[in-house]
């Protein structure tokens, strides 16, 4: 089976580099930024589910690197955060993650202004609110987060270098 290591000697089994074990990281990661937005005054929603895959427009085609919908545009009313496969830098995925939460807690209506940029800012990111980056704060989190639960688990999609099909 891909992503699943037997150790002959032992005959365990444990699993390396699966969707599982990425999915798992994401979501320890949006568990853990919960704290955050709680002490910043911004209670992060509990309907959000978090997955890896290209933003609408994206696949390339898109500078996008996270897209929010919200639980208002999903039939089972769960927000919707994607964080692009193109990326496999720790901090930055974790400050994604806080971008497209932010959506989820304080709604689209606002874009990137008012309401998102008070609570972003709140919640350590910074630079340009459509393209936030990791303040100290945040950086100093994710940096943590990984010494706790280990780098990235998977790589990244090169879409630059990929085969083009012709069928």
């Amino acid at each position: 089976m891909y992503g699943v290591i037997i150790d002959n000697a032992t005959r365990e089994t444990k699993m390396e580099n699966t969707s599982i074990e990425r999915h798992a990281w994401i979501e320890a990661a949006l568990l853990e930024l919960r704290p955050i937005f709680d002490k910043a005054g911004y209670p992060m929603p509990d309907n959000i589910r978090l997955s890896i895959g290209f933003p609408k427009g994206g696949g390339g085609r898109s500078k996008a690197i996270g897209q929010a919908w919200s639980y208002t545009t999903v039939t089972d009313s769960q927000a919707e955060l994607f964080i692009s496969p193109e990326l496999d830098n720790g901090p930055q995925i974790i400050g994604v993650i806080a971008h497209e939460a932010v959506h989820a807690t304080v709604g689209n209506e606002c874009g990137h202004r008012g309401p998102f940029r008070k609570c972003a800012l709140a919640i350590g990111l910074t630079g340009k609110m459509t393209a936030t980056t990791n303040g100290p704060a945040m950086e100093a989190f994710a940096l943590d987060f990984i010494k706790r639960h280990g780098s990235y688990p998977a790589g990244r999609i090169d879409y630059e270098n990929r085969k083009r099909q012709t069928t």
